[in-house]
């Protein structure tokens, strides 16, 4: 790849691509895809390369941690301790090293938790990445393999 030229890989992912009518207001917001659609692009794409990594679905959180009724306290403290600020997706490298990538909208924010998170691992292995072709330059940029 020449270095003035990026070639961007675009994958719609398992929720398909974005209603016309809701793409354009996404367009006047100045906004792309929801959390929820990058990650499902950015786990495709990570497939598709066959990069290793390693991804605990935000309905995990849900089922095990805060609002179930039928789990108990004990498994919703364990979940809330060791869960809470984990990175959407961490990629592992054959090498042993890691990168800690935390998947945001345009406007999305780290919660207090993932800030936490943040401050325990080394600066250079956390991410936050806001769209697919954002992750594909990490890659690049990293010789990720």
């Amino acid at each position: 790849m020449g270095k003035g030229r990026r070639d961007k890989i675009m994958i719609i992912g398992k929720t398909g691509p974005v209603p016309k009518k809701k793409r354009q207001e996404i367009d006047k917001r100045g906004s792309s895809y929801t959390e929820h659609q990058i990650q499902c692009q950015c786990e495709e794409l990570l497939n598709i390369m066959g990069i290793a990594f390693i991804r605990i679905p935000d309905a995990v959180y849900r089922q095990f941690g805060y609002s179930s009724h039928s789990v108990s306290s004990g498994i919703k403290k364990q979940v809330n301790t060791y869960l809470k600020g984990l990175p959407d997706i961490t990629i592992l490298c054959k090498s042993g090293k890691y990168y800690a990538v935390e998947l945001k909208s345009t406007k999305g924010k780290q919660s207090q938790g993932q800030k936490n998170f943040e401050k325990l691992v080394t600066a250079s292995n956390y991410y936050i990445i806001r769209s697919v072709e954002a992750l594909q330059e990490l890659i690049e940029e990293k010789g990720i393999r």
